[in-house]
């Protein structure tokens, strides 16, 4: 899952909420915040893949 599909997931899970307005309003908002974020780490990184360091342990299972 890239970022901006993790994004857009949490998009339509808020939007099925039931949450007042102003709850709304600041999901919306810290949504533009991490877009903004990811679209400034995409500059700063050229290929910003989410991926383990290769010194991490493995992933529990």
């Amino acid at each position: 899952m890239t970022p901006t599909e993790a994004l857009t997931l949490l998009n339509t899970l808020v939007s099925q909420m039931a949450l007042s307005r102003a709850q709304h309003a600041q999901v919306q908002q810290a949504v533009v915040v991490l877009q903004a974020t990811l679209a400034a780490l995409a500059k700063t990184v050229p290929s910003a893949t989410i991926a383990p360091s290769p010194d991490s342990p493995p992933a529990q299972e």
